[in-house]
């Protein structure tokens, strides 16, 4: 008899830790699963801008900008400011440029309830008229929340590192 008090009292006890554990697991829980939600639209977010641009499809990147985006220059000297200008950017760099290979590593985003930042390193090999080019560096994002979607506000790159080759018949001893 003893033995059955003692297993009942454990199970009540356990029972109501449970209650208690798991209401504040659930809370927990749900706040982590929310910030995990977010983060993945983030990254599915710069996988879908990556790849319309990839395939020039412009239209589908200028649903994920704020109309006031920035766009910084590699030098952080000049900027293009706002959505029209931005896709104008990445149509010319198209027009002028075949991508030979692109690769985007994992995305690493830091997100609040209204603004997120978001980055990854990436490497690309592209060829114009003149040269082959290839890059490897960090592309770093500013996301804001406008009517409950995430819009780019910001976007740079950093640690940019260039390799050329020049296509001239000329340079070819």
């Amino acid at each position: 008899m003893l033995v059955k008090d003692a297993k009942q009292k454990e199970n009540n006890h356990f029972k109501r830790l449970s209650k208690i554990l798991l209401g504040k697991s659930f809370n927990y829980f749900s706040q982590t699963m929310s910030a995990q939600t977010e983060e993945q639209r983030i990254t599915e977010i710069i996988d879908e801008i990556n790849e319309s641009w990839l395939f020039q499809k412009f239209d589908k990147i200028a649903t994920h900008l704020h109309e006031e985006v920035v766009l910084v220059q590699r030098d952080f000297e000049d900027a293009i400011i706002g959505k029209e200008t931005y896709i104008e950017a990445y149509q010319e760099f198209t027009q002028h440029a075949a991508v030979n290979r692109y690769r985007a590593d994992k995305v690493h985003v830091f997100c609040s309830d209204e603004v997120a930042n978001a980055h990854y390193q990436f490497r690309i090999e592209y060829e114009t008229a003149e040269e082959v080019v290839q890059e490897k560096g960090i592309d770093v994002f500013t996301f804001k929340k406008v009517k409950g979607e995430w819009k780019v506000i910001w976007r740079s790159v950093a640690n940019v590192k260039v390799l050329r080759a020049d296509k001239s018949v000329e340079n070819k001893d």
